[in-house]
């Protein structure tokens, strides 16, 4: 499956550093914690 987005330009002109889905949606989980919106089971 070819990915939906390319995300080549803003890497290669703004520099931007892409993160795994693993570890964006763990990073987004722990700050929805950290900012008590959501309790940790």
């Amino acid at each position: 499956q070819t990915p939906l987005a390319h995300c080549d330009k803003a890497r290669e002109e703004l520099g931007l550093e892409t993160h795994s889905i693993d570890d964006t949606l763990r990073e987004t989980g722990q700050t929805m914690i950290d900012l008590g919106l959501v309790k940790p089971v």
